[in-house]
């Protein structure tokens, strides 16, 4: 009996020094094989930085200025005029501040006065455009700051609600020019004529009174000398 358990025993103590060999040798198989692949590093995608700076397009884009011109167009009288030539404009970017269409000597013509407001680089492409609608006679712009050759008006109507110190605005009319068309016990209506710069100003200095409406005709103008417009 003592010999079968020594025998039992010796085996045991082999097949563990077997299994450790063989684990041992695996491990040094799976460092040295090249089929194994090293560990991968999850690593976050790089955020954008936060003062990007705009691409050149919309740095371009930001620095167009829009300033207002105004463009007289003589016109055969036709349905469907004035809608081709607002479309002109709209493709263009420009938007229109105000439009007077007046009629001439002839009934069979009309004369638009437009003002808009939109990027200089494409005025010239816009008249050239005009030009070539059918029905279309004249195209012309005028300059704001050159203004020796031409005279422009304007006709604004206000409606102040009278309070107790609306004593003082007769003074500011007086001033500007202005008349008063209409007065009744809780408002009034005043009339002014004149440039766009000399309406802006008048306005501008009636906002501390209480104004209920304001309607303007918008710009007219008309050449100096033999000229015609």
């Amino acid at each position: 009996m003592t010999s079968t358990h020594t025998e039992e025993a010796q085996e045991n103590t082999f097949a563990a020094q077997s299994k450790a060999t063989t684990v041992l040798k695996e491990e040094v198989t799976t460092e040295k094989s090249p089929l194994s692949s090293p560990p991968t590093s999850h690593q976050q995608p790089a955020s954008p930085p936060h003062n990007q700076s705009p691409a050149p397009e919309e740095e371009k884009a930001s620095t167009l200025s829009t300033e207002l011109y105004t463009i007289s167009v003589l016109v055969q009288n036709k349905p469907g005029v004035l809608g081709r030539i607002s479309l002109i404009f709209s493709r263009r970017g420009f938007n229109i501040e105000s439009l007077v269409v007046s009629a001439t000597r002839n009934p069979a013509f009309s004369r638009f006065t437009i003002t808009v407001k939109g990027n200089k680089d494409n005025l010239d492409q816009v008249i050239r455009h005009i030009r070539k609608l059918v029905n279309v006679l004249k195209a012309h712009h005028f300059d704001h700051i050159n203004t020796r050759g031409y005279i422009e008006r304007e006709l604004a109507l206000i409606k102040i609600i009278l309070t107790n110190d609306y004593k003082n605005i007769f003074a500011i009319i007086d001033h500007f020019k202005a008349t008063t068309i209409d007065l009744t016990q809780n408002s009034m209506v005043v009339q002014i004529t004149g440039t766009t710069e000399k309406i802006d100003a008048f306005l501008k200095i009636l906002e501390s009174y209480q104004i209920m409406e304001i309607i303007r005709t918008g710009k007219v103008l008309i050449r100096r000398g033999k000229q015609a417009t």
